[in-house]
């Protein structure tokens, strides 16, 4: 009797451990929005944005094919062999919970890319020449910001820029003929590193070693241009204090296998 009264119990306990372990090998569910439309349209946007446009929950974006899949993988133009500008235009509308994060709307670009664009893609990796972002002799010229510090004014340059969008961000813009600028605010030095991948066609890895937080904000010549300016490289250590050293790094790239030019209906 003892024995018959084990038994059970022993069985129990095997299928609740076998129901774990299936439940641990099946990949994990994909993020989506509550209900998105796709469709394709005529003509691009009068003003296009980088990243989709949030209201609340709701999400609107007219965007081509490459920058939906540069901002649903958060990858510079680099890394994707063979990303072409695209001559069609598609309208998202969505929604999803108002507290939903960047991070997580990425993640549902993601899920409609495969699922509305029936997306195929895999990574590889390959050695490369590119650069580290280090400090100078001499030490940094920067400071970080400390909590509840004031933001400093935008630079010059911006002057006519609202300071609040910019919190948080940094970007590399087009201030001139032959005139880039890079425009940091509140940020990483990782992030910093990040932003100047695209206009050196390159990886940048953060290796200064600084924590916390910075404002930045010079303007460079643009790489092959004639223009009054220095280098981005030259600007960086006078202004910074940090230099751009060549390295060669295995780096991982993005690679498209297939995309539909049209997506499945709504």
């Amino acid at each position: 009797m003892q024995i018959r009264a084990r038994m059970p119990s022993q069985l129990a306990i095997a299928v609740t451990v076998c129901a774990v372990a299936v439940a641990q090998r099946q990949p994990p569910s994909r993020l989506s929005f509550d209900v998105a439309s796709v469709k394709k349209v005529d003509r691009g946007p009068l003003n296009l944005t980088l990243s989709p446009i949030r209201t609340g929950g709701n999400i609107h974006w007219i965007a081509g094919r490459p920058l939906l899949i540069l901002y649903a993988y958060h990858l510079q133009s680099w890394r994707i062999p063979g990303l072409q500008a695209d001559d069609s235009w598609y309208q998202i509308d969505a929604k999803t919970d108002p507290s939903t994060t960047e991070d997580q709307i990425r993640q549902m670009l993601q899920t409609l890319l495969v699922e509305r664009f029936k997306l195929a893609s895999h990574r590889e990796s390959h050695e490369v020449n590119g650069y580290v972002l280090t400090v100078a002799r001499g030490g940094p010229k920067i400071k970080p910001v400390a909590d509840g510090e004031k933001a400093p004014p935008m630079p010059e340059y911006m002057s006519d820029r609202t300071p609040d969008w910019w919190e948080g961000r940094v970007m590399i813009t087009v201030e001139g003929k032959g005139t880039l600028a890079l425009t940091a605010r509140r940020v990483t030095m990782h992030d910093v590193a990040e932003a100047m991948q695209d206009t050196l066609h390159t990886f940048v890895a953060d290796q200064t070693g600084l924590a916390g937080r910075y404002y930045l904000g010079f303007e460079f010549a643009r790489p092959n241009d004639d223009s009054e300016l220095g280098p981005l490289a030259g600007v960086l250590r006078m202004e910074t204090g940090l230099q751009l050293e060549k390295r060669k790094l295995a780096t991982e790239f993005f690679v498209v296998d297939h995309i539909e030019k049209y997506p499945v209906e709504n």
